[in-house]
């Protein structure tokens, strides 16, 4: 069997994370669906800013996601614009303080519906990082800002 070539692996490693650089909320919500529908983990991985992410916060995120795969579809999904004098969201957990770690611009709801017709929302803030939507994470207070 001849194995493809090496220049031919990297293309697809770049395309493939080229494909979740999403520069409007259509294409987000694209690549969102895409990879939720494939049950592509990685794929929604790359839709997240980790920028300044404690891991053990990131792994329990990964796994919450890894989780919706299971018996649940996407009923809806969309983002609406967060008001621009919005204050920088922040939260506290056994006393220490987080913040989002990019400025919102939008807020993802995703509307998920299990196979027993049951639904649940997810609301997540999203804005640019480098020109492209993500979706904001926590990050202790005291890490800097990529905004």
């Amino acid at each position: 069997m001849k194995l493809p070539a090496l220049s031919t692996l990297i293309l697809g490693a770049v395309l493939n994370v080229q494909a979740h650089a999403a520069s409007t909320n259509f294409e987000f919500i694209s690549y969102y669906l895409n990879s939720f529908a494939s049950r592509d983990a990685a794929g929604l991985y790359n839709l997240f800013n980790w920028d300044g992410v404690e891991s053990g916060l990131r792994k329990e995120v990964e796994k919450e996601l890894r989780a919706a795969f299971k018996g649940q579809q996407i009923r809806r999904i969309y983002i609406d614009p967060v008001r621009k004098d919005l204050p920088h969201p922040t939260f506290e957990e056994n006393g220490k303080q987080y913040e989002l770690n990019l400025k919102p611009t939008g807020q993802l709801y995703i509307v998920y519906m299990d196979k027993n017709g049951a639904t649940n929302t997810s609301k997540m803030y999203v804005g640019k990082q480098n020109g492209q939507i993500k979706i904001g994470s926590l990050r202790p207070v005291t890490a800097t800002a990529s905004n």
